[in-house]
């Protein structure tokens, strides 16, 4: 141990030193002598200096009026437990809805060809091939439809050429014009895709 740190544990009554360390001890007590003189004394609370504070506290402003409380803890506590509620209803009610859609069949029809027969997919093919039938009647079309095992479909004999009033029909559904003048289409569910 160096004579600097023999020092300064003597300083911080650490060790008691010896005599060449008479100077560390007499710095020590001085030290604590300024200490205690130095000490505050703290006055015992003064109920009546107390309530003077308060009421001039109140005459400014920064306290509210005797007996009003700013705010009532309980309402604040009610009010964050309904908004919390509610936020979490919304949030489930969302869940809920997008969780229902999704198990919804596509209401859009999907179509495609494929050897002069056009191929469509519908959430409703009932619907949709009655849909077709009257419409192609509507334009001087006869059309008849069917019902074979998971499919029902459509059959027409279109004339040649084809009028345009039918062209814009087929275009409407997105029905390609046939290269020859038979229609046929099946329509099958979205489900049994």
């Amino acid at each position: 141990m160096s004579e600097d740190d023999r020092w300064l544990d003597v300083l911080a009554g650490r060790s008691p030193g010896g005599p060449a360390d008479a100077e560390a001890r007499a710095l020590r007590r001085l030290i604590n002598t300024q200490l205690q003189e130095d000490a505050y004394v703290v006055a015992e609370v003064d109920p009546s200096r107390e309530a003077e504070l308060v009421g001039r506290a109140r005459a400014v402003g920064l306290l509210p009026p005797a007996g009003v409380a700013r705010f009532k803890p309980r309402a604040r506590r009610t009010t964050l437990w309904l908004g919390g509620g509610l936020a979490a209803i919304a949030l489930i009610a969302s869940v809920l809805v997008g969780w229902y859609r999704l198990s919804l069949p596509p209401s859009e029809t999907y179509r495609s060809m494929q050897g002069g027969t056009v191929r469509l997919v519908s959430s409703n093919p009932a619907e949709l091939k009655r849909t077709l039938i009257r419409e192609l009647r509507e334009v001087g079309i006869q059309a008849t439809g069917y019902d074979r095992l998971d499919r029902v479909g459509v059959d027409a004999e279109l004339p040649t050429p084809v009028p345009s009033e039918v062209r814009q029909l087929l275009e409407r559904h997105h029905i390609p014009i046939p290269d020859d003048s038979a229609l046929v289409i099946e329509i099958v569910a979205a489900d049994t895709r």
